[in-house]
């Protein structure tokens, strides 16, 4: 597909505004004497136009162009077009001698349909989210800071889990960490001009997303040929990388013959000689699947949501992709690079984890393999026991569905990107509010103060739900300086609101770090006691032959408690 030109806008704009003789383009009516410089076929408010002058004018964040022969007006995806702050409205003049998407557009780096590519000599930023364009060079270094800046943390990150057997999918993290993943993603609805404030909680909580440092740095890129796909598709690989982590770790711990000269053997024959790497690994993939889980459907929203195109009489004439206007879903172009690897991902990444934690207390799936020798065989029951008991643990035995509630919610609410913008707060609304009743109702939790925590925790994301609702009704239907003096105050609101769970997180992390200073003066306690009194009872007299055997078989018996983890991943058990 061409991208607009000056002279497409030129004619399109001269069509609808000059003289009645002329033709107009579908989706408008020509203008007749008694009509003036203005089509009486405008509707809405997203377009209008100024009858004394002939300008047009088109709402903030909206793109107005010519697409397939039509006059259309598009929502514009976020950081596309151009927020006018002085005005709800942006103004092309009648006369204008450029292209209206340099008025349109975001200040610097986009064109082209609905802002959906970079100018010549840009290229979409791989740490910004959503993409943004900047100035880019052909050189190593964007390569390396991308590196550096999102799989260096991210695997550093996933080895601090697998060394300190680290768990994030336990009792009291799990609204929190829903909580961190939804506010930085799908929830972003604050007032449009303070994006800085928005970057400072949403460096935090976007931990909670597997971005780390990238975000704290500014925009940069590896290469001028790349697009905004190009770079959403990267998303997943970012997603994934966690897994290839675990699988190197597994792999290294395995092949000790390949890994004889390395360095780190000592190392590895200390870790599992601890008799914790099993339990590590476990917690590290529940952690990958936990915390891939809301990237994964963040990116395939991208890919696959529709963005609606109306006519100036507001009516629907078409959809092209969200992120890229330049493309139709029926090009094989979009379809065979974005598509189809966007279907793979939705039918396994985020559909698998929620259905198996759904039906995992029925055993529906498992009722229907074990009818196949075939099906059996293959089907790891034990391995898959374990990993999904790491989220069903906290919760009473049978209300354990309620892990694959919390993958449900988030999976339902990053589908209301298909609703138009309005009808997809309003649909957010209900599902965090319709949740957090039926929580309180239920009350799932082995530990009855989840239960009020994980509420108020959810309800919480819905007053700042119900806030945001509101600033954007504000800022659509009354624009006018005393409504941006009210919108400032309700943003306020709003940013102390998110910034409460912080509260809750930091007095857990002090509660823990206690009770591990506890645990470990305890041990050492126990320990010296312990010497003690078998130094005491050698003094005595020596253990008798079967006292030994009896006091051996207890070892093996504690040792054996753990002996399934090692099977599962095939490596040496714990020393005897």
């Amino acid at each position: 597909m061409v991208a607009c030109s000056p002279y497409h806008w030129l004619i399109a704009v001269h069509l609808i505004i000059s003289s009645s003789t002329h033709a107009q383009p579908s989706g408008s009516s020509p203008r007749t004497e008694g009509e003036g410089l203005c089509p009486s076929s405008i509707a809405g408010d997203l377009v209008s136009c100024d009858s004394q002058t002939g300008d047009w004018l088109v709402r903030n964040t909206n793109w107005f162009g010519m697409i397939d022969n039509t006059l259309v007006v598009v929502n514009c995806p976020p950081n596309y077009c151009f927020y006018n702050t002085s005005s709800p409205y942006v103004r092309i003049p009648q006369n204008i001698s450029s292209d209206p998407a340099e008025v349109l557009c975001y200040p610097e780096g986009r064109r082209g349909y609905i802002c959906g590519q970079c100018l010549q000599g840009w290229a979409p930023a791989v740490n910004s989210d959503p993409v943004v364009c900047v100035r880019c060079e052909d050189d190593t270094r964007g390569w390396l800071y991308y590196l550096l800046a999102i799989y260096v943390p991210v695997f550093a990150f996933f080895m601090f889990i697998v060394v300190f057997n680290v768990r994030f999918t336990t009792g009291p993290l799990n609204a929190f960490i829903l909580y961190a993943q939804l506010i930085s993603t799908t929830f972003n609805q604050l007032y449009k001009p303070i994006d800085d404030y928005q970057r400072a909680y949403r460096t935090l909580y976007g931990v909670f997303n597997l971005q780390f440092i990238a975000s704290l740095l500014p925009p940069f890129c590896i290469g001028k040929d790349l697009d905004s796909l190009n770079v959403i598709a990267l998303k997943y690989l970012e997603a994934v990388f966690p897994l290839f982590t675990i699988v190197g770790i597994v792999v290294f711990l395995r092949c000790k013959g390949f890994f004889r000269c390395c360095c780190c053997v000592p190392c590895r024959d200390r870790w599992v000689g601890s008799g914790r790497v099993a339990t590590s690994l476990v917690h590290a993939f529940a952690a990958f699947i936990l915390l891939s889980y809301t990237r994964f459907c963040l990116v395939t929203t991208y890919v696959l949501t529709p963005i609606p195109l109306w006519n100036i009489a507001m009516e629907t004439v078409g959809d092209r992709p969200y992120f890229a206007g330049q493309h139709r879903f029926s090009e094989l172009s979009y379809i065979l690079p974005n598509v189809i690897p966007a279907c793979i991902v939705l039918v396994t990444f985020i559909a698998i984890p929620p259905i198996l934690l759904l039906d995992y207390p029925m055993r529906w799936i498992e009722s229907a393999i074990f009818k196949s020798p075939a099906l059996t065989r293959w089907y790891p029951k034990v391995g898959i026991g374990i990993v999904l008991d790491a989220f069903q643990g906290c919760f009473h035995d049978d209300k354990r569905y309620f892990a694959g509630l919390y993958f449900t919610l988030r999976l339902l609410l990053f589908m209301t990107y298909f609703a138009p913008l309005i009808l997809q707060y309003v649909l957010q609304q209900v599902l965090v509010t319709v949740f957090a009743v039926f929580l309180s109702v239920q009350r799932p939790y082995k530990m009855h103060s989840l239960n009020f925590l994980d509420s108020l925790l959810l309800l919480n994301m819905a007053v700042i739900n119900i806030l945001g609702i509101y600033s954007l009704a504000t800022d659509q239907l009354t624009p006018s300086a005393s409504s941006s003096s009210t919108l400032t105050s309700v943003f306020a609101i709003q940013y102390v609101l998110i910034w409460l769970p912080v509260v809750y997180v930091m007095v857990y992390l002090c509660r823990r770090s206690k009770i591990a200073r506890d645990f470990v003066h305890r041990s050492r306690g126990h320990f010296h006691l312990k010497e003690a009194s078998t130094m005491e009872l050698r003094g005595r007299t020596k253990l008798s032959a079967s006292a030994v055997e009896g006091r051996d078989r207890e070892s093996e018996v504690e040792r054996s408690d753990t002996s399934t983890l090692y099977v599962l991943i095939d490596l040496d058990h714990p020393p005897k």
